[in-house]
């Protein structure tokens, strides 16, 4: 086990390698960051000092080594947006993100387990075909349209949420609702799917044979096994919407990393972009790994070496 959690972590710091590389040098073709930064009205003797004061104008491979350097001692630089270090700012805003996907994730689970086991269970009944719509529906809708949606509806027209903010429950739900509505579609396909398997295994059928209650059959023996797909997704879900709840926390104005993400970018504040970007890669990373050392606990017969 640690032998495997220590080649998890070795092959990590090469993704993050590469995210870093990536990300930095997709930033460098989107033009001068000196001139976005001071704008417009900007003079080319204000510019250049600007690029001379940050290292602009060194060559772009110099700047990827000191920037490489800095990461190596957990600096990433300074926000020009908000003049503050830029990891410290997105390490305030990760509790946002972390209550919205929380939540999110709930209502995932509350909506895909039930509908994902019973149309399995009554394949080709009403219910099945009613959790096909759901999936179909929400699938085929864009997160931000349906965000838009719940604004015009719930706080316009009815008034009964915010449409915007954080610091309630009200501020959470709506937000919550359709990013967790919009990944429970995936997740109820995937899961009627692994269930459909398990059901017609030969274990499935002896439990029966011995007179074991349906309701044992599919929550002990059939469920169980069938979960380890769905955490693998779960897994993968949470760190999306970690790294993915950019449109989401824009929609509803939610003071998140991904918000945060999107005025950095907006503004061409390198620093937090490439912060920002670490904190997602890293994210996954170990949401993935975490996911991965449980497939042991849910079945015995699964090994990570």
């Amino acid at each position: 086990m640690q032998r495997y959690i220590i080649q998890r972590l070795f092959h990590g710091i090469f993704v993050l390698f590469g995210v870093s590389l990536v990300t930095f040098f997709l930033i460098q073709l989107t033009g001068d960051p000196a001139a976005a930064m001071l704008g417009p009205d900007a003079t080319p003797d204000e510019i250049q000092e600007l690029r001379e004061r940050r290292g602009y104008d060194d060559p772009i491979v110099v700047q990827y080594v000191r920037y490489l350097s800095s990461i190596a001692r957990a600096d990433f630089g300074t926000s020009h947006l908000y003049n503050q270090e830029a990891f410290s700012l997105v390490v305030e805003r990760v509790p946002a993100t972390f209550e919205l996907t929380i939540a999110a994730l709930v209502v995932t689970l509350l909506f895909s387990v039930p509908l994902g086991i019973w149309s399995a269970v009554k394949r080709d009944s009403m219910i099945d075909r009613l959790s096909a719509i759901f999936v179909f529906g929400n699938q085929a809708m864009p997160v931000f349209w349906a965000g838009i949606l719940g604004i015009m509806i719930f706080s316009i027209k009815f008034g009964w949420l915010p449409a915007s903010g954080r610091g309630s429950l009200k501020h959470l739900l709506m937000p919550a609702i359709v990013l967790g509505l919009h990944s429970a579609a995936y997740q109820t396909r995937l899961l009627r799917s692994a269930m459909l398997d398990v059901l017609n295994a030969d274990f499935v059928r002896t439990a029966r044979a011995k007179g074991l209650r349906e309701f044992v059959v599919i929550n002990s023996h059939a469920l169980r096994n069938a979960l380890i797909p769905l955490v693998t997704a779960t897994g993968i879900q949470f760190a999306s919407l970690m790294g993915g709840a950019v449109i989401t926390e824009t929609v509803f104005a939610w003071p998140g990393v991904g918000r945060l993400a999107v005025q950095a970018i907006n503004n061409r504040d390198i620093p937090l972009v490439m912060a920002a970007t670490f904190f997602f890669a890293l994210t996954i990373l170990v949401v993935n790994l975490l996911v991965d050392l449980s497939y042991g606990l849910i079945d015995p017969r699964v090994r990570v070496d």
